[in-house]
């Protein structure tokens, strides 16, 4: 007995987890803390597996490793001691959990790799496929792990996008104009930057044709000779006999006959009368044409200033308006490319999330494949299936 006592210095106390120390004289092991002891027996390798065994299942996971380790010192080969060190690395209660692709990719494998490493070192060579294969089973669950990582990027870029095409949009409404709804009371609608401009330049049109329409009115003059029209006046002459001499009317004295040769020499002078009388009156209807067809040029010699500024200065306000709906539109048309930009690329993050998920599920049915097949190279699946009720009931497995 006390040539295994130099192996036997690091033991946890069961009872409070304190580290045992060796009473040589009695041969036991006593703990300084609760004052429990336990004789050498204690200790044996059937116990030392159950007590692993037991830690392991309750989750006692550093007292299950001492135990381990203990085992391993007296026989380094021990099928049941290795793969305990390695669901003890992994945190598991049993294999049973690496069946789980989930509980898999969790797993430490910075811890679980070098203890997989020395159990292919230390193993008998007819376990050695057993922590081969399980070495394969793990390195699958870091391709999960590792597909299940590119799943959760691709789609919290793709959220982000989401979220990005929802701003964007939100920010492509601002430069469209709010105006009051014709229709709705207290009601606001927004228009798109086009559909101003066409409007306000509607409205210009129709305002240049009314300017061009009173231009043409107040440019004729209505005073003006007409150059294809002659004004001829004629004064009719009426006459009437009586005793013997001829009476002319509307305003022109009577003549005797007596003074004539004949009535034709009469009516001659009559109409030389006339003509004379309808030339001075033509001439003073001309003069007073003249006077006001000068009169009315002067009154509206500066009324094209007044045209020119009536379509300039709605034209400059129009233009302005323009000015600043081009650029409205200008900035819709960025944010609407931004946006399909985000789009196509939310496609392609959508076709590269389906491939990753298409990996995942190949992955988990390759889990569950090598699973069975690491199952059926376990030499001792009683072990592993079994429940641990009592240290007597155990102590027939542990001899491996």
């Amino acid at each position: 007995m006390t040539e295994i006592i130099p192996n036997m210095k690091k033991h946890t106390c069961p009872t409070c987890g304190g580290q045992l120390t060796i009473n040589e004289v009695r041969q036991m092991y006593e703990c300084p803390f609760c004052g429990v002891s336990f004789d050498y027996e204690y200790f044996r390798e059937d116990d030392v597996l159950d007590r692993a065994a037991r830690a392991l299942r309750a989750g006692e996971y550093v007292s299950a490793r001492d135990a381990y380790d203990f085992m391993l010192q007296k026989e380094p080969h021990n099928f049941i001691a290795l793969r305990g060190k390695i669901l003890v690395a992994a945190n598991a209660k049993s294999m049973r959990e690496f069946q789980q692709p989930n509980r898999l990719r969790n797993t430490g494998f910075e811890r679980v790799d070098p203890q997989v490493d020395a159990a292919i070192e230390q193993a008998k060579p007819e376990h050695k496929a057993y922590f081969t294969k399980l070495q394969e089973l793990f390195q699958i669950g870091k391709e999960y792990k590792e597909a299940i990582r590119k799943i959760d990027k691709s789609r919290k870029a793709g959220r982000q996008n989401g979220k990005e095409i929802q701003r964007i949009s939100r920010a492509s409404r601002e430069p469209y104009v709010e105006m009051r709804d014709p229709w709705e009371a207290n009601e606001t609608m927004s228009v798109h930057p086009k559909s101003v401009i066409a409007g306000a330049v509607g409205v210009f049109v129709v305002w240049c044709i009314l300017v061009g329409f009173l231009g043409y009115a107040i440019s004729r003059n209505p005073y003006a000779k007409d150059s294809t029209t002659t004004t001829t006046t004629i004064r009719v002459i009426s006459y009437q006999r009586s005793n013997g001499v001829f009476i002319a009317g509307e305003g022109y004295v009577s003549f005797d006959p007596s003074l004539y040769d004949s009535y034709d020499e009469y009516m001659s002078s009559v109409e030389q009368m006339q003509q004379e009388e309808s030339k001075k009156e033509v001439q003073a209807v001309e003069s007073k044409r003249k006077e006001n067809e000068e009169k009315y040029k002067k009154q509206h010699k500066d009324d094209w200033q007044m045209l020119l500024a009536l379509v300039l200065v709605p034209g400059f306000v129009i233009a302005l308006i323009c000015f600043f709906m081009i650029k409205r539109i200008s900035r819709i048309r960025e944010l609407e490319e931004e946006i399909d930009r985000i789009k196509e690329k939310n496609d392609r993050i959508e076709e590269e999330t389906h491939a990753y998920e298409t990996d995942a599920a190949s992955i988990r049915k390759k889990i569950n494949e090598v699973y069975k097949e690491l199952a059926s190279l376990d030499p001792f699946p009683e072990v592993q299936n079994a429940p641990i009720r009592g240290r007597t009931q155990l102590s027939s497995r542990w001899k491996v």
